[in-house]
């Protein structure tokens, strides 16, 4: 959805000269009085010369493909004319009037200057992608990882972010009642795996690591639009340096609340426990997530990522027939 940013951001005063005060700033409701126009600008302005602030500490605008911005400049001078520009407007323009466009990908700065060139003040901007939507009837978040995932809102199986969802077994596309080695598909009789084997101790050789489409959970009871995560994209998923995660509740349910550190956004995967035989282990104290990746040096056996509670949140691996959760992320060129 395109919008118009209405938040205040101070952006970085480049230069400022002995007579004239000027900063560029996003127009929004500085005075409260429930409408931004105008008079937002001088209630602002009175605010930043009150406080005698002369360095401003630099923000950037973050701004998605199709979005529009207006920015202003005040100055302590009045009717002093400007002149705004982009410096790369492949990435995103600016009207004469200070509206900024985002166009492409990337990073530009957005200056503007005094009409007699006394002085200049720059606003970084970035322009990201719109990479938070749906897709095939599932909803999508972006956390700002560095990969770029994008990951789903809810388990495959659930119809809301809280609810557990299905189980299934790795290489499984359905659920079914009991859950263990005589009932997987891949496994039974004298060949011990009859897919996804790196090791003929175990069956016939396949050299096969990685789920394919068919056999992938997400891709078949979804769409070619999404797949199960690999293994990388859950540990990225976890990892400190870009998100923190919180052991919480969302109506009456518990799991692990994961927080971009990037952008705020956020995911929730409930504890849904997992299924080993007939029964539901740990439900409501620990979730258990499949990756599509087989350990190949011990291939009765798949990664998947788990927490329990507040204190543990590893990578892991056991056996392939167990039943486990499924959070799917969109698919490459999806």
């Amino acid at each position: 959805m395109k919008s118009t940013i209405n938040i205040l951001l101070l952006c970085f005063l480049s230069f400022v000269s002995t007579n004239n005060y000027a900063q560029i700033i996003l127009k929004g409701d500085m005075n409260g009085d429930g409408e931004i126009n105008g008079s937002d600008i001088t209630t602002l302005a009175a605010d930043i010369l009150a406080d005698k602030q002369e360095n401003i500490s630099l923000l950037s605008i973050a701004m998605r493909i199709g979005d529009n911005i207006q920015l202003a400049c005040f100055m302590t001078t009045e009717d002093e004319n400007v002149i705004w520009t982009s410096s790369d407007e492949s990435i995103a323009t600016v009207s004469p009037s200070g509206q900024v466009h985002a166009i492409a990908l990337g990073s530009c700065m957005i200056v503007c200057t005094a009409a007699d060139n006394s002085w200049q003040s720059i606003c970084p901007v970035s322009v990201i992608s719109d990479r938070s939507g749906t897709i095939d009837g599932h909803n999508y978040v972006d956390l700002g990882l560095p990969s770029g995932t994008l990951w789903a809102d809810t388990n495959v199986g659930a119809d809301s972010p809280e609810e557990y969802g299905n189980y299934y077994a790795w290489g499984e596309t359905a659920t079914k009642s009991s859950y263990s080695w005589t009932t997987y598909k891949y496994y039974g009789g004298a060949v011990l795996l009859r897919k996804y084997c790196t090791d003929s101790n175990y069956g016939n050789v396949d050299n096969l690591r990685v789920l394919e489409a068919d056999d992938d959970a997400a891709c078949v009871n979804w769409s070619t639009a999404w797949c199960m995560p690999d293994k990388a994209q859950l540990e990225e998923l976890m990892d400190t340096t870009y998100t923190e995660t919180e052991w919480t509740t969302l109506n009456g349910v518990k799991g692990c609340k994961v927080i971009s550190k990037a952008n705020g956004n956020s995911i929730f995967l409930p504890a849904a426990g997992t299924r080993d035989d007939s029964s539901l282990y740990n439900a409501g104290k620990g979730g258990y997530y499949w990756t599509r990746n087989l350990n190949i040096d011990k291939p009765g056996a798949a990664y998947y990522r788990y927490f329990y509670g507040e204190d543990e949140n590893a990578t892991t691996d056991n056996g392939r027939y167990a039943g486990r959760s499924v959070r799917a992320v969109r698919a490459k060129g999806s």
